[in-house]
């Protein structure tokens, strides 16, 4: 995904994008787990909300 983003002009050139899928990735997993951890879905959303904030700060 961010690749394709930087294809589309939508994230900044120099961004690492093997290491920002990477952070995409452990995000979503890990606030799965930490959301079947906690029986809660709190988890998962803090876990997304944050990756999407890393996300949009590499914002063209």
């Amino acid at each position: 995904m961010p690749a394709e983003g930087v294809r589309g002009g939508e994230l900044r050139p120099e961004i690492d994008v093997a290491a920002m899928a990477s952070l995409l990735i452990a995000s979503v997993q890990g606030g799965y787990v930490l959301a079947r951890a906690q029986r809660s879905q709190e988890a998962f959303r803090r876990a997304t909300d944050a990756a999407k904030v890393a996300l949009s700060g590499f914002a063209a």
